[in-house]
């Protein structure tokens, strides 16, 4: 069965209140993951970490990515799948059965349930998820967001290894992990709350961001610019020969979204 675990701060907060409500909807089994601060960060070298990706980081953006690395550990942990959600994530009334379609099929490792409202690219050909009105399709290269998916076991531990020494933002990590088959849900059942335009009082006090809100760092020299793009050009390469790669089976598309709860409805109108 696949469980839920979801990343928020410690202690009570409307975002907290907002998911377990949404749990209770949706009727799903869940664990609050109390997500890393850059305070619980003391015993990692952030002087090297904020510089060690194609650009330099955020504190606030590393503790998320280690906040993943966290669920990332608790599914290797349970030896189960798992589906991870950051608190921002909308969910429609179909996650229930496509989870419980997921759980039944063969061949996954990674799924992404959600739509970041740019085109991805994904595959052509496509399998029905039981019990549900979506379909899963291969998912070659995304465009942003880890707000909300399913992670098996053995991508949770290549996920780990791949950001042993380096993190990246959490959605960068997703999508340049080697050596792990990802999917897409088409059409995705999540969309994080800043996606969500209007000012319906229940979503818009979901959609401030707190990675965008802190401070941005520059770099510490000319060399450490240097270095900073090198490791852009690698990424920028790797993923124009994946792209190549996928020509022949694959098209850029918005997996669109299913229908949202009347609350999130109000206010995407």
């Amino acid at each position: 069965m696949i469980g839920t675990l979801i990343i928020t701060l410690a202690g009570p907060h409307h975002r907290r209140g907002f998911q377990a409500a949404q749990m209770a909807r949706l009727g799903l089994n869940h664990v609050f993951l109390d997500a890393v601060t850059p305070g619980d960060m003391v015993n990692h070298d952030l002087d090297r970490l904020r510089h060690a990706w194609a650009r330099p980081m955020r504190d606030v953006e590393l503790a998320l990515t280690e906040s993943h690395r966290k669920a990332w550990q608790h599914v290797v942990d349970t030896d189960s799948p798992h589906l991870i959600l950051e608190d921002d994530a909308v969910l429609t009334d179909e996650t229930t059965s496509v989870l419980a379609g997921l759980d039944a099929m063969t061949g996954c490792c990674f799924v992404n349930l959600e739509t970041f409202r740019k085109p991805k690219l994904l595959g052509r050909a496509s399998r029905m998820v039981a019990g549900s009105r979506s379909d899963l399709v291969r998912l070659y290269n995304d465009r942003g967001g880890a707000a909300a998916y399913v992670v098996w076991p053995s991508a949770a531990r290549a996920l780990l290894r791949s950001t042993q020494s380096v993190l990246p933002p959490a959605d960068a990590a997703t999508n340049l992990v080697p050596g792990v088959s990802r999917h897409q849900l088409v059409p995705a059942c999540a969309v994080q709350a800043m996606h969500l335009p209007g000012a319906q009082t229940e979503i818009a006090s979901l959609a401030a961001s707190f990675v965008s809100g802190a401070e941005k760092p520059g770099y510490v020299s000319r060399l450490g610019w240097l270095r900073c793009k090198l490791r852009r050009l690698a990424i920028s390469t790797r993923l124009l020969g994946r792209k190549l790669w996928a020509l022949p089976v694959a098209r850029a598309r918005d997996p669109g979204l299913g229908t949202l709860p009347p609350a999130a409805g109000q206010a995407e109108r």
